[in-house]
């Protein structure tokens, strides 16, 4: 059984402490030409350093990145997220104890800035450190106060726990369920739930949640695949042939240029296949 998640990847990754969001202008080679400009008009001004270095790591310039920001840092040894851009381009270039440390070491001195949590908790969680990955997170949520998590922040505590066994799952699930509370349900971790739940066994209650999603959405069919692929891969057939008959039901009520597209095509095949397995019919 294969369940599809869906991650929403942010567009602008700059720090809240740079006062102008470098996103703001349009194309990361028309910032740098700006960013040039000002830096050029007041060379001693740290925060130039640091927004033309998170640009420059943006667009994957590792070296140029790592100039600006170890510059910017030797302007102001106080400025955070420099450390920061620069533990995130370690994590880039796989240097995952580089990055931990030059987190261990920004905490030691600012314990309160959710982000460091956030970076040392990657870092931590692709060491191997699973569980210790997740106290981070845990701790980096407390942190944000008004200002929510990211959904990927949810979904990468709850990977990691995932990661620490199946113990660890039903932790991971209610994590899931602060985050849809906290943010206004995003789909992605409901659908997160529902494979840790599949996982464990505890099929009802994935259904239940993937119920939930199937009656929030105004296209039904592939929900109801998923449906009958998650009863089917538990020995229910009878259900799951059910689930799948629906979808090829809901597809039928598309309008006829939407039934006709290839994602649709695709659906309609999958669950025909599905009851044809199911039924023995040629």
């Amino acid at each position: 059984m294969r369940i599809i998640l869906i991650f929403l990847v942010p567009l602008c990754a700059l720090f809240v402490a740079v006062s102008t969001p470098v996103c703001a202008h349009p194309g990361l080679d028309k910032q740098i030409v700006h960013l040039d400009g000002l830096i050029e008009q007041s060379p001693e001004d740290a925060a130039l350093y640091l927004r033309r270095g998170e640009v420059h790591r943006l667009d994957r310039h590792w070296d140029l990145a790592k100039a600006d920001l170890l510059h910017a840092l030797k302007l102001d040894g106080s400025l955070w997220a420099a450390e920061i851009s620069l533990a995130k381009i370690d994590l880039a270039n796989r240097n995952l104890k580089g990055a931990r440390k030059r987190m261990t070491r920004v905490l030691d001195n600012r314990s309160d800035i959710a982000e460091a949590w956030i970076v040392r908790a990657r870092a931590l969680n692709r060491l191997g450190r699973h569980l210790a990955a997740a106290a981070d997170y845990d701790t980096a949520f407390q942190l944000f106060g008004e200002r929510a998590p990211r959904p990927d922040h949810y979904l990468e505590r709850a990977r990691a726990l995932q990661a620490a066994g199946a113990k660890h799952h039903p932790r991971a699930v209610e994590g899931l369920d602060q985050g849809r509370e906290r943010l206004g349900n995003p789909i992605t971790l409901q659908l997160t739930a529902v494979q840790l739940l599949t996982e464990i066994g505890r099929i009802d209650e994935a259904l239940v949640r993937l119920d939930e999603i199937t009656s929030r959405s105004g296209r039904k069919e592939k929900w109801l695949i998923q449906r009958g692929e998650l009863l089917e891969a538990a020995g229910r057939p009878e259900e799951a042939l059910t689930a799948y008959r629906r979808s090829l039901d809901a597809i039928e009520t598309l309008p006829a240029a939407r039934q006709n597209n290839r994602a649709v095509n695709d659906l309609r095949e999958q669950a025909q296949e599905a009851v044809r397995r199911l039924t023995g019919e040629s």
